[in-house]
């Protein structure tokens, strides 16, 4: 039987208060939470809140020893912002129920109080201090260790990503499909071969906007992290990178959210010159870097194409070909909101290359960590790939850089 392939359990309310109560005491108020799955529940007992979780019936219970230890050891160095083991009345840190005739490992845990990220605004500033957290939580996990993070199978242990490479057989799209057989092309050859002479530890790898917690009254600050139940050992520089995939999902300023994560990751735990190479492997893509004239600009389109996301700071073009370009005016200038700039199209339209874009003036944009250098990039091209990319003055209608078909 495996995790995915049958329901969870979903006892109703008046049974997991009758579980809560039988092996840990807490006799509570229950209100059933989402889960993907287990079953979880938050128990509001006179003193506190907790949570209530009801394994899978499927679920390896040296996972949940695993889970457990973890957080243990985060207790007991006084980690922040993490939920901790509440016992049985056995002592035991969890119990093992039978429910419809199938043993269930149950454990109760301290209920974090705030926000899922997922409920609240972004910001550079709440960006910046997940960015922190997560060093924090990195900081706090070397030195730990568990035979049971060893997972070479498991599909979310980015050291093993490798082994999903026939999946990309499934994508209907053949631009898609090549698109994603070049990153697992440049992984080969970029990252794979550097793998062992870096750090490596447990990591949580599931810092997503559900799993982070923020401050109800402040949601610029994180305060937890919550669901453990996707650790795996490898590379220390994967937690940064995990973190920053969810991070960025429909961020409006692309290069301000990566930055501000970044920044804040460092603050906490810096990276080595051994993992900077490595992390650093053109993001988003190659391109170029342009520092305009101080003085009033149009920027054109540097291709041919239709506009797939067009905002006043920056613009995401493809091609008939389908070669995908952004072009960055200016880095954080997505904390402007659009003050000094003038959207000279639409988006969704199909304009040819040279077309008006967007008219600003860079003297007039000024403001804290804004700069106005222009980035003109390659979208999921592999690092390295670009041909013949401009240096020097350039104007408009000058070749920037070539791509390969």
């Amino acid at each position: 039987m495996e995790l995915f392939d049958t329901a969870p359990p979903a006892l109703c309310e008046q049974r997991l208060a009758a579980i809560a109560a039988e092996y840990f005491g807490i006799r509570a108020k229950i209100t059933v939470l989402a889960s993907e799955r287990d079953q979880n529940a938050r128990l509001k007992a006179e003193d506190r809140s907790y949570v209530l979780k009801i394994a899978h019936a499927s679920e390896d219970p040296d996972q949940l020893r695993m889970q457990n230890a973890t957080l243990a050891h985060l207790a007991a160095i006084g980690a922040p912002g993490v939920a901790q083991i509440v016992p049985t009345l056995a002592g035991e840190s969890m119990a093992r129920v039978d429910i419809d005739g199938r043993d269930h490992f149950v454990r109760v845990v301290t209920w974090l109080d705030g926000s899922p990220l997922s409920q609240t605004p972004r910001s550079v500033a709440q960006l910046r201090d997940l960015g922190a957290f997560m060093g924090d939580l990195t900081h706090n996990m070397q030195g730990f260790g568990h035979p049971c993070a060893f997972r070479p199978d498991f599909v979310w242990s980015l050291d093993h990503v490798s082994r999903l490479r026939p999946w990309a057989q499934d994508i209907a799209d053949p631009g898609n499909r090549g698109r994603v057989a070049a990153l697992f092309d440049r992984y080969a050859e970029k990252i794979a071969p550097r793998l062992a002479g870096l750090r490596a530890s447990v990591l949580h790898q599931d810092a997503n906007d559900n799993n982070v917690i923020v401050d109800a009254h402040n949601p610029d600050r994180v305060i937890g992290l919550i669901d453990f139940g996707d650790m795996a050992f490898g590379r220390t520089i994967n937690e940064l990178a995990i973190t920053l995939a969810y991070a960025i999902l429909d961020a409006e300023d692309l290069y301000a959210a990566i930055r501000a994560v970044i920044e804040g990751f460092t603050a906490r735990f810096p990276i080595t010159e051994a993992e900077d190479p490595v992390f650093a492997q053109e993001l988003v893509g190659p391109g170029v870097a342009i520092e305009p004239l101080a003085e009033p600009t149009t920027v054109v389109a540097p291709v041919g194409g239709t506009i797939l996301k067009l905002h006043p700071h920056a613009f995401a073009m493809v091609t008939a070909d389908g070669l995908g370009v952004l072009v960055h005016l200016g880095i954080n200038t997505v904390k402007l909101d659009g003050a000094g700039f003038e959207l000279l199209t639409t988006e969704g339209s199909t304009v040819a290359a040279g077309a008006p874009m967007v008219a600003w003036n860079p003297a007039e944009i000024t403001g804290d960590d804004i700069t106005t250098t222009v980035l003109v990039v390659a979208l999921d091209r592999p690092a390295g790939s670009l041909d013949s990319p401009a240096s020097g003055d350039v104007t408009a209608g000058t070749p920037l850089f070539g791509v390969d078909a």
